[in-house]
């Protein structure tokens, strides 16, 4: 029996409380979105990719700006959470991350989005393969994904340069399990799907952040939780 994606089997268990909150969570409203969105840019016009969508925040900001969008998810829960909130303004498709995109044709996508979903897969080879196909030439991947330093920090048993599975509690939605994988993980399987870094940064909250968790921003000034990072198609 194919054992479900963990994050098929995370999100479905906690998709609800994960949609009602994220939205205002410090964490990913004045941390990681506004990270992600900087490197994004300009999107009036694009057609885009909103992979491992969730509850469709980020499928709504860019279609607000401009942008025609496509999205899709492992976990039926935030898929019915994003039609909620999407309407049948942006198709939605049931997929997992490091299969095929049925759905999608070579060449279609001005730009691909992954925000914080990597790390719930094992290899990501396949899925820098598809977004590869998916993507014109000369456009642009755009993800989030945990720090490796940070990761390691927080789980030092075992080899840095091993991908491991994790898990973890979490205060807010209990406990969750991803993959922890080394910087060389991260990068180097991108030039072998055609992908080519143009920016790497190492996400720092906002002043809004720093003002409501004074501590929670000095930690993460000496160890920040995010990298966000800007490639090309070749």
């Amino acid at each position: 029996m194919t054992r479900e994606p963990i994050g098929q089997t995370t999100y479905n268990r906690i998709g609800d409380r994960f949609a009602d909150e994220v939205d205002t969570r410090p964490y990913n409203a004045l941390f990681e979105r506004p990270a992600t969105l900087a490197l994004v840019g300009e999107v009036a016009g694009k057609h885009i990719l909103d992979m491992g969508c969730g509850n469709g925040w980020y499928s709504e900001t860019l279609r607000d700006r401009g942008a025609t969008v496509v999205g899709f998810d492992v976990s039926e829960t935030m898929l019915y959470r994003a039609k909620e909130r999407l309407g049948k303004t942006v198709p939605l498709f049931h997929q997992s991350l490091d299969r095929t995109y049925d759905f999608a044709h070579d060449a279609e996508f001005d730009l691909a989005i992954a925000p914080l979903c990597l790390s719930y897969v094992p290899d990501l080879r396949p899925v820098y393969h598809e977004v590869a196909r998916v993507l014109k030439p000369g456009g642009a991947f755009v993800f989030s994904t945990h720090h490796p330093a940070n990761d390691y920090s927080r789980h030092s048993e075992g080899d840095y340069h091993e991908t491991r599975l994790l898990t973890e509690r979490w205060s807010w939605l209990g406990e969750m399990q991803f993959y922890r994988r080394p910087l060389q993980e991260i990068l180097d399987p991108l030039w072998e799907a055609g992908l080519i870094l143009e920016r790497f940064v190492e996400a720092i909250p906002t002043e809004e952040f720093a003002r409501l968790q004074p501590e929670s921003f000095a930690k993460e000034k000496r160890s920040p939780s995010f990298v966000c990072l800007r490639v090309l198609r070749r």
